[in-house]
Formats: C-alpha cells, structure tokens, sequence
C-alpha cells in the first residue's frame, strides 16, 4: 500500500462503532472480542448481543471481564431476554438512555467521542425469535424515539427480520415493519447502501444483523468480518473523519419578577453585606500596604476606605 492511500485508510477509520451476535459471550468469545479490539483502536464503542449473562452472577463469570481501556454497559440476560453488553471506550463520554429503550430488547447509549462536538446516539437490539407482538411494538418505538432526537443515531443489531430493502433475498412481516419504521423515520440501512447481498449469517444466507443511521453522510464504510467466529458475522462501521458543528441548545433567560420583590428585605441584606465588604476590603488593604498579606514590599498606592 502505497504512503499517501495508508494515510486515506487511518484517517477513514479514526472512529468505528461495531456489533456482533457472539450468541454467549463465553470466556473464550471475550478472548477474541479483546485481541480484536487491541488491533482496532479506532473501535470506540463495540456492542455484543445474546450475551446470555445473568444479572446475579457467580465472581469468576465472564460478564465481570471487559477489555482494557474499555468500560462495560450492559443489560443483563432475563426471561425473554438475551442480554446486550456495550464495551465504551473510556475516552469516550457515555451515559444510558433508559427513556429512548423501550424493550427488554433494546439498549441506547448517549455518547460524546474525542475530537467531535455533538452527542451520538448508539443504539443496539437483539430481537428474540419468540418475543410477543407487544414487545416487538416497543422496539419500533425505540426507532421511532431515537430518531426525534436531533442527534446522529447508529442502530446496530440482530432484529431477526429480513427484508429485501436490506439486501436479503427473503421478506419476512418483522423485515416489512422494520423496513418501513426506518424509511418512515428517515434512517438508511447501511447493509443494502454499502455491502447489498453480503449476508450477516452465513448458515441461512440472510442478512440479519443490521447497521442502520439518519446521518449516512458521516459514515465512511461497513465491513462484515469474519474476524469473530459465532454463526454471525461482526459489522463495522467506520465514521468519515468529520468533525460535526456544536450541539445548539436554548438556553432559557433568567427573568426576575420585580413588582413582586420584598425591597424591606433586600435593602436589610444589602445593608450587611456592604459592611462584611467594607470590612473585609479594609483589612486586604492593611496587610497590602504592610506587605503582610504575601510577604511582599509594601505597595507605595494609598487607599482611602472612610
């Protein structure tokens, strides 16, 4: 590779977000999860789903373990529930947004990475095969919320949902809802833009696991690697080296209510701070003009406070 197109290639890859169905997160799956992300340090956030970690776990389970450098967030496995970790970067700003998840299935972090002066949404779902119509609702409403954020949002998940508009070759009523709930909420799925056709689980020939955002414009790349072994493949996208403008925020204007002041009492406060002011200034002066405030030379500058 030639020195200018090694340069192209670090600077696309300054920031990627990744995902993978590890379909149990076992000690050794994390082994391979932590040399993957020792020689991809541009993975600032990489989320794994079917975890299947307890929410009780005995000390030496593998969910206590999280690479270097790296904090966990995670939702533990539940009834119905296949557990999501997140492995956040620690120069990355993170928080949870329990308001915008509303699934067992689904997990949303808000984070601020280096160098960028806006928040990103990171978004990651796991849809269990025998979860209820209910539920299946909340997760596109998670879809929904997500994108009236005014933020940038990557989904990334295993929605067990195909879909021709994702570049599978089959149509199933979950990949119809789901196709639709990211066109309606303008998201563009990133398998059908950037690797149409390429299947995510390569036993059934489907693309299951899904990169979608409302901000296609930042993303440099997907690339679907068999780096990590499970019957998924692992997606990762990698952000143009884009620096986004700042987030704008309203900021409410303080308004003080004057007709309905107590002057009485203003005047009283005012009355006594003025002393506790006077005298206070009065003794810097002193230790000033002695030198005895910093051990200094006496300042030659009078000051008259009576």
């Amino acid at each position: 590779m030639s020195k200018s197109k090694a340069k192209h290639s670090r600077a696309a890859r300054l920031l990627s977000i990744g995902f993978w169905n590890c379909n149990c997160a076992s000690h050794h799956k994390l082994d391979a999860v932590d040399s993957f992300l020792r020689v991809r340090p541009d993975l600032l956030a990489f989320g794994l789903c079917e975890t299947k970690h307890p929410t009780h776990p005995l000390p030496l389970h593998a969910c206590k373990r999280c690479p270097a450098g790296y904090a966990a967030w995670r939702k533990p496995f539940a009834e119905g529930h296949a557990g999501i970790a997140v492995f956040v970067h620690k120069s990355v700003v993170c928080r949870e947004r329990p308001d915008l998840s509303c699934s067992l299935h689904t997990y949303v972090l808000q984070c601020r990475f280096p160098g960028q002066s806006t928040d990103f949404l990171l978004a990651f779902a796991y849809r269990w095969p025998q979860s209820s119509a209910a539920d299946w609702q909340q997760m596109l409403k998670s879809i929904r919320l997500t994108s009236a954020a005014s933020l940038p949002v990557f989904w990334m998940g295993d929605f067990n949902a195909r879909s021709p508009s994702f570049g599978d070759i089959k149509q199933s009523p979950h990949g119809k809802d789901l196709a639709d709930r990211f066109d309606s909420c303008g998201f563009s799925v990133l398998n059908s833009l950037l690797r149409n056709g390429v299947a995510t689980r390569p036993i059934s020939s489907s693309v299951l696991d899904l990169a979608a955002t409302n901000r296609p414009d930042l993303v440099a790349d997907l690339s679907i690697s068999d780096a990590l072994t499970s019957d998924h493949r692992s997606l990762i996208v990698s952000l143009a080296n884009t620096k986004l403008p700042p987030q704008q925020h309203t900021v409410p204007r303080l308004q003080f209510l004057w007709k309905k002041a107590n002057w009485k009492e203003f005047t009283k406060a005012t009355d006594r701070l003025a002393v506790d002011c006077l005298s206070e200034l009065k003794s810097i002066a002193e230790q000033t003009m002695t030198g005895g405030a910093c051990g200094g030379q006496a300042s030659p500058l009078h000051v008259d406070l009576t």
